[in-house]
């Protein structure tokens, strides 16, 4: 949701004219590192989140720690993926499964008649 905010405004004080620290009360404003399109506002090479003036159209992040890790929670995804496919049955004599004879017909050639039938030069 965009936030309108006076010409001069500072990444920091748009954070605090927004009011997320009502809707979420784990934000610390004063410890949790700010940005702007991905980009850190940390002082080392950018300005601070309290000295970055903002610019039209920018986008102030407040990036929170991770919960858990990517990688873990990729492989976790995963796993559950896996346990919850079902369990193929084993082919055998008792099996329930046909398996159809292969033949030695050769397969068909098929031709894309729409491409064929397409006009080539402009349509009016």
């Amino acid at each position: 949701m965009p936030l309108f905010v006076p010409v001069g405004t500072t990444a920091y004080q748009a954070v605090v004219l927004s009011n997320i620290k009502d809707e979420f009360n784990e934000i610390d404003l004063d410890c949790m590192p700010m940005g702007i399109f991905s980009k850190l506002l940390d002082g080392k090479g950018r300005p601070t989140a309290k000295e970055y003036v903002l610019q039209a159209r920018d986008r102030v992040e407040i990036y929170r720690p991770l919960i858990i890790d990517p990688m873990q929670a990729r492989l976790d995804r995963a796993q559950k993926a896996k346990e919850k496919q079902p369990r193929e049955k084993p082919q055998g004599e008792n099996s329930s499964i046909k398996i159809a004879k292969h033949t030695n017909a050769k397969p068909k050639k098929l031709r894309c008649k729409a491409l064929e039938a397409a006009p080539k030069g402009p349509t009016t």
